[in-house]
């Protein structure tokens, strides 16, 4: 659906939503919330809707080539199998392997006192007809670049996918019988249309004290997590503070 927030017009680009999320009143799909948290909440209880990564990236301002930093939360397939005889006439199949899942790549660069630029590629892809021998991968990607606020949240949209799945149903041994076989069968469509939506939510680091308040929000995310059985205490160890401090000179540079 479109997003907007008050006084905020969404944004089109290269055929994608963008909208900027202010912490006013969010509205997506006609309903109204009154903080980024309280949608999350919502979407979250709702049967239709799937959060597939919920990832934490700490970047330098302004990486150069080779220092762009992203994130994969991927599968490795095996698609396109080859035959392949050898000297011996032993005849095998090679498999080649592909990434399945989300890439997401990001390229911050702080313009101004409180603006930052961000470059955004990113790329969603599944198995349309898994357990085939040679499987197809549908792709959806995105790439474009957009200015927000410190804290404020992007929304990527647009990656949309639909699927249409046919199935027959039919009573053994009556199902096929000419003529009058059609009585003993029946045809279900079903339509799938699914939206894939991003959120990104950049905030600049420039003293420990704003390191701290990162890593608290972060802490506390997973901590709720962990009460509802979703992380585990292994988790919540690697969130340690003192091994963003490590980083912290090469995050305000």
């Amino acid at each position: 659906g479109d997003a907007s927030t008050g006084g905020t017009a969404a944004i089109t680009a290269n055929s994608s939503t963008i909208g900027v999320l202010n912490g006013n009143t969010i509205s997506i799909g006609g309903k109204e919330f009154f903080s980024f948290g309280a949608f999350v909440k919502a979407v979250q209880n709702n049967n239709d809707v799937n959060v597939l990564a919920n990832p934490q990236l700490m970047i330098i301002n302004n990486p150069q080539e080779g220092e762009i930093p992203n994130i994969n939360v991927v599968s490795v397939v095996p698609v396109s199998p080859k035959t392949v005889t050898s000297a011996s006439n032993i005849t095998t199949k090679e498999y080649q392997y592909k990434e399945v899942g989300i890439k997401l790549e990001i390229k911050p660069q702080i313009s101004g006192e409180n603006s930052i630029r961000l470059d955004i590629s990113q790329e969603s892809s599944d198995v349309v007809n898994p357990g085939a021998e040679a499987i197809t991968i549908f792709k959806r990607t995105i790439k474009t670049s957009v200015i927000a606020e410190d804290g404020e949240i992007i929304v990527l949209g647009g990656l949309i996918k639909e699927k249409v799945a046919r199935n027959q149903n039919k009573i053994p041994g009556f199902g096929d019988l000419p003529l009058i076989g059609w009585l003993f069968r029946s045809k279900l469509d079903q339509f799938e249309k699914i939206n894939l939506l991003i959120f990104i939510r950049p905030t600049i680091i420039r003293t420990k004290k704003d390191l701290e308040k990162v890593n608290q929000r972060a802490s506390a995310r997973f901590k709720k997590a962990k009460e509802l059985n979703k992380v585990s205490d292994q988790v919540l160890e690697d969130m340690g503070i003192p091994e963003l401090y490590n980083n912290l000179d090469k995050v305000t540079e």
